[in-house]
């Protein structure tokens, strides 16, 4: 993919959205790969070193990104309860299908992922791409002998507003939310 800087944004944010550290490692498939349309997926396989993207638009993968990093902290810290980040793989018919878990809490057998997305997806009921993304997930867990009781997805809201939170009542309260 190619990154371009139409708005003359500063080198050290071009460079830091620029440099994509995602790795899917030994995976013939990714479990976000099974969520995109099959279409989508090889038309990206074919053309990715011709596919021309503004820095600007990624700004909130970048946020994706350091939300992950930043929730991976507590792993860190307590290595006894969590795993983080860590990626399980499953061969199916000569395939290897892997997927990296955002968080497993081993005290209470629930197996997390994060999201950043905004208020609309959360008051949605448009979420089967997350819920088949952590089902995948947990098969994933159960073959590599762990077993999550529990899936839960942990949203930030990047556009929550604390005023339409108090002035419109299916509004999110907060920007954080199970």
């Amino acid at each position: 993919m190619k990154v371009t800087n139409q708005f003359n944004l500063p080198q050290p944010f071009v460079d830091l959205v620029s440099g994509d550290t995602y790795s899917k490692g030994e995976s013939d498939i990714t479990t976000t790969g099974l969520a995109q349309p099959p279409k989508i997926a090889e038309l990206w396989r074919r053309h990715a070193d011709e596919i021309t993207v503004d820095c600007s638009e990624k700004v909130w993968t970048m946020m994706g990104t350091a939300n992950h990093w930043v929730l991976e902290q507590i792993a860190l810290r307590n290595p006894e309860r969590y795993v983080a980040e860590k990626r399980f793989y499953l061969d199916i018919d000569g395939m290897k299908l892997g997927g990296q878990i955002d968080l497993f809490d081993r005290e209470t057998e629930t197996l997390w992922d994060y999201k950043v997305s905004s208020v609309y997806k959360a008051m949605s009921d448009d979420h089967q791409d997350w819920t088949k993304q952590a089902n995948v997930n947990k098969l994933l867990c159960e073959h590599n002998g762990i077993y999550p009781k529990k899936l839960a997805i942990l949203l930030v809201m990047k556009d929550w507003r604390r005023k339409d939170s108090e002035i419109k009542a299916d509004y999110p309260k907060c920007a954080i939310q199970e």
